[in-house]
């Protein structure tokens, strides 16, 4: 069939828009109909169903004026019930514009007991008119001929239509006569395939249907079956197409969108397409729905929105649940900044990252992980999102270096620098000090005794026996000859007890010696020597003591010596003086002394001898007695020879 153009004019340019309401008590337009007076549209604002009239008692709707009636609602199609008795709908007198008739339900009308007019058209009689048919439904509708539509004068356009059938094939509308679904007596009829407005195209060979009389450009006799031009489906979601369509529906602009509905009101015209509004965005050209901006972005009021654009760095918008209306997501004035303690590096970001352990940021809209300051040297954060500098250190705590997310304790050895706090280093404690434990703030200087000779050291070491701490606590002295210490000494000892000494050795000494018999200290006390000759020490002695007068002694002697026959009137007398011939040794006077007269010694004698009987010593210092000539006799003290008195004698030796 050669495609027809169709009317411009399909549909009214304002169904609902600005149409004054007109109500007329004895009207059979009951709700949910609106009558529009203004340029004479009557139309159905939502689905329902209408049933009789009490306008005209054979029919439900005698329209003689210019009209367009159609459905608007989007999910199910507005009724017009016969009830089985009653004609739907006729129209007459309206060849000077086209009505368009639009997602209706021609629903069990009927025209056969019609007694005051034509029992033609159960469902629609069309006389001297110009009306446009799509997307209707005809079922059940009775009459004498055309059971569901009868023309008579006029041009009848009939598109994507569905003359009901049953699922096994039977014609539900149904003439006494002729044509069940139409007949046409006169005008002209044309089953387009010029799909409407809304629907994709092109238009398909539906059914075949019972409609009697000569169809435009068909010669067809009457009684034969003619088919119906199917128009597929409404237009997708995010499609639309005007009337007579052929290529498929057309895509509605990025940043726009249509949602499917099944009246094809919705899809009839690109103004259908709706620009995403403020917080929301459409990328695809079919899109059902304008989608909402995410965290990070926003789409501007008065702006097609094919994308959301990204908040600047610096800023953002979360993406919360508190935070996904759309209100949050229409202008950039949405993004918010950064506060102080984090930062976002790009743009779009839906929060901002923190300031890590060791940094702090003390304003908002940082824009880099740089502006998140590195604490400074001496303090330190363990904690994310610091909006104020680091905290110092605390007292035996340092930190050598930038962005520490904790402070270290100084180790043994060592002292926090500064002392107060906020220490940057630590330095090791001079030799002669120390520090025991982590974190100190000083080091302790070693005690008398102890030392510690390196820088660092963690403990004092105790000077040994023999050795005493030096001045500068660096090390240990050994203690010099004729002294001693014992262990952790401050300083050496002098031994000045009785006897005592020293010896000098590497390692010191740790106790003083004593004198032995025979021997005394140096006078240093740093060895011992003996006793000289003529003097003694039994030990323990610091000097040796003098031989008495009478005795003397060898070097080294423990002791003294008294010796018969010998004398000696000094002390300390290293050997005594022999008493020779003559002589003897005066204990009383240590001397040696000559024997007087009367008396000899042979020497070595501690006492003189008497002459023996008849003998004399005439002087002293005689080493032997002499005999008195013959006639001679000692005298009383054997001093001399006397001369024997008369009347005696004597022989030689004075017997």
């Amino acid at each position: 069939m050669t495609p027809i153009l169709l009317p411009t004019r399909l549909y009214p340019s304002s169904l609902l828009v600005s149409a004054t309401v007109y109500n007329v008590a004895t009207s059979s337009l009951k709700h949910p109909f609106v009558y529009s007076k203004d340029d004479g549209d009557l139309i159905l604002a939502s689905s329902g169903t209408l049933r009789d009239s009490a306008m005209v008692n054979y029919v439900m709707l005698f329209v003689t004026e210019c009209v367009s009636i159609m459905c608007t609602s989007t999910s199910q199609a507005c009724v017009l019930d016969g009830e089985n008795n009653k004609k739907i709908m006729e129209v007459n007198y309206m060849s000077q514009c086209v009505a368009t008739f639009t997602r209706l339900y021609f629903y069990r009308g009927d025209a056969r007991d019609n007694n005051l007019g034509s029992k033609h058209g159960g469902a629609l009689q069309i006389y001297d008119s110009e009306i446009i048919i799509s997307d209707c439904k005809f079922a059940y509708n009775r009459a004498d001929k055309g059971g569901a539509i009868y023309l008579t004068q006029g041009r009848l356009w009939l598109f994507g239509n569905n003359f009901y059938y049953t699922y096994s094939g039977t014609n539900t509308n149904s003439a006494d006569t002729i044509g069940d679904d139409g007949y046409r007596e006169g005008g002209t009829w044309i089953m387009s395939n010029q799909c409407p407005a809304g629907y994709q195209g092109p238009a398909t060979q539906g059914h075949d249907i019972d409609i009697t009389g000569s169809i435009l450009g068909d010669s067809t006799a009457e009684g034969d079956y003619q088919y119906n031009w199917d128009c597929p489906s409404v237009c997708a979601s995010g499609k639309y197409s005007t009337a007579g369509a052929t290529d498929g529906c057309t895509s509605c602009a990025q940043g726009k969108y249509l949602t499917y509905a099944t009246s094809s009101l919705n899809h009839d015209s690109e103004d259908d397409c709706i620009s995403c509004t403020a917080g929301k965005y459409s990328a695809s050209t079919v899109s059902a729905e304008c989608i909402a901006c995410q965290g990070g972005t926003y789409a501007e009021s008065n702006a097609v929105s094919s994308s959301c654009f990204p908040c600047p760095v610096g800023k953002h918008i979360p993406d919360t649940p508190s935070y996904a209306y759309t209100m949050f997501h229409d202008s950039e004035a949405d993004c918010i900044s950064c506060t102080a303690g984090r930062y976002a590096p790009g743009s779009g970001m839906s929060a901002c990252a923190e300031c890590g352990a060791g940094r702090f940021s003390e304003f908002p809209e940082n824009d880099s992980e740089g502006d998140c300051l590195l604490c400074a040297v001496g303090t330190s954060s363990s904690v994310a999102v610091r909006t104020s500098p680091c905290a110092g250190c605390s007292v035996g705590k340092f930190a050598p270096n930038q962005g520490k997310i904790s402070c270290e304790n100084c180790i043994t050895g060592t002292k926090a620098v500064p002392a107060a706090g906020s220490a940057t280093h630590c330095v090791s404690c001079p030799a002669g000090s120390y520090s025991g434990s982590v974190g100190s703030t000083s080091c302790a200087i070693c005690d008398n005794g102890y030392y510690a000779s390196d820088e660092g050291s963690t403990h004092c070491s105790m000077c040994p026996a023999g050795k005493s701490g030096d001045a500068n606590l660096q090390g240990c002295t050994v203690c010099a000859a004729g002294t001693f210490s014992g262990a952790a000494a401050a300083s050496c000892t002098a031994c000045d007890g009785d006897g005592e000494f020293s010896v000098t050795s590497d390692a010191g000494s740790s106790y003083c010696s004593v004198a032995g018999a025979g021997k005394k200290p140096l006078s240093g006390r740093n060895g011992v020597e003996n006793c000289a000759a003529g003097k003694f020490s039994e030990g323990g002695a610091t000097t040796c003591v003098n031989c008495a007068a009478g005795k003397y002694s060898s070097a080294g002697s423990s002791y003294c010596t008294a010796s018969n026959g010998y004398a000696q009137h000094l002390t300390g007398a290293a050997s005594c003086n022999y008493c020779g011939l003559g002589k003897f040794a005066d204990v009383s006077t240590n001397t040696c002394e000559e024997c007087p007269a009367s008396k000899y010694s042979t020497g070595g004698g501690s006492s003189c001898t008497n002459c023996e009987s008849g003998k004399i010593s005439a002087s002293a210092a005689q080493s032997t007695c002499a005999f008195c000539d013959a006639g001679q006799v000692p005298n009383a003290g054997s001093t001399d020879c006397v001369t024997c008195t008369a009347g005696k004698m004597s022989n030689i030796g004075g017997e």
